[in-house]
């Protein structure tokens, strides 16, 4: 008996308790329990948790309502708060934090979950490069790796909160400290688009040097670069976002510390590049006729310069497009095609 009033005041998988199904049960065969000693045995059974058992929508102690809800047509519920009291308090400063409406009295554990909620639902939605980024504190670092754990329970959010707030003697201290964890977060998410606005707006401002810049890349046939280089002026979030896409092969947002400086460093030499030079188009000399086939091959024939000229002028201008092995590739490629043409020409001969 002692077990099922346990069991049906303590139980985690339900929000509450209705004494009404309680006293139903207790007062039925096999127990046949009379109205007046149900309080003594319900006292007894849930001792222990006693300071951890609120009555819904009321804020009287446990014991002055007890009677009451166990006499018949009672309508009183009960519910027990898994949360401990400083719990409870850093759940509290959480809440405020994350700017979610004060906790109230009679609503305390519910709140409480609801911010647990927002916590995961704001862990899950940061980018992998800003929950792993070498800037995190430890404590938050600590954290991230709890929120991460599959199958979670509420209590050992709590806890990871409370370990993270450590030292904190009361609320306003834990939410001073929980406040410098978001606002380090959102620093290292927003540092991405910082570092590479610092690069390119300052280049882009003057109008002249911008024509430049993008008349020269739009020579070289980058045109995923001039679209967004055109696009800062109207979204710079998204543009500064497929800069990174075209040059890393990833979002903005999902690159890491490394690549993040790798990244403003390459664009900025690709800018500086494209306003200090202008390629000039590959030419062909003049009073040139076709050449004839050379025997000795240390005569040196005038179309070796013409072509070498114009084949540095190519690898110039589709360096920074195709990248430098993926320009070798293309080369090797076509060595390759012109040893075969050269095999296929000599066993003809044969």
């Amino acid at each position: 008996m002692l077990r099922l009033i346990r069991d049906q005041i303590l139980d985690k998988r339900r929000k509450f308790c209705e004494f009404a199904e309680l006293r139903t049960k207790l007062v039925a065969p096999p127990f046949g329990l009379p109205t007046s000693v149900i309080p003594i045995f319900t006292a007894v059974a849930i001792r222990q948790a006693v300071s951890r058992l609120k009555w819904v929508n009321r804020t009287d102690t446990f014991e002055s309502l007890l009677w009451d809800a166990c006499c018949i047509g009672t309508a009183l519920k009960l519910r027990f708060d898994s949360f401990k009291p400083k719990q409870l308090q850093v759940l509290d400063a959480l809440h405020r934090v994350m700017g979610l409406p004060p906790f109230t009295a009679t609503e305390t554990e519910d709140q409480a979950r609801e911010t647990i909620s927002k916590l995961r639902v704001y862990y899950k939605e940061l980018p992998d490069a800003v929950r792993h980024s070498s800037k995190l504190s430890l404590e938050t670092r600590t954290l991230f790796e709890t929120l991460k754990r599959p199958g979670l329970d509420a209590q050992e959010v709590a806890d990871a909160l409370l370990e993270t707030v450590r030292g904190a003697a009361d609320a306003e201290q834990m939410a001073h400290i929980l406040h410098g964890i978001f606002d380090a977060v959102a620093m290292i998410r927003d540092e991405r688009l910082a570092v590479m606005r610092q690069v390119i707006v300052p280049t882009l401002q003057a109008p002249e040097q911008k024509r430049r810049i993008i008349e020269t890349l739009s020579q070289r046939g980058d045109a995923e670069l001039v679209q967004a280089l055109e696009r800062i002026d109207q979204d710079e979030a998204a543009a500064l976002s497929d800069l990174s896409r075209i040059i890393v092969g990833k979002p903005l947002d999902q690159c890491s510390d490394i690549e993040i400086g790798r990244l403003s460093g390459d664009i900025e030499q690709l800018l500086t590049r494209a306003m200090e030079s202008v390629i000039p188009e590959p030419v062909q000399p003049a009073n040139l006729t076709p050449a004839t086939l050379v025997e000795t091959s240390s005569v040196e024939h005038p179309l070796d310069a013409c072509f070498q000229n114009n084949l540095s002028v190519l690898v110039e201008r589709y360096r920074e497009s195709l990248g430098t092995y993926k320009m070798i590739a293309i080369l090797l490629n076509q060595m390759t095609q012109l040893r075969q043409s050269v095999k296929a020409d000599v066993t003809e001969r044969l």
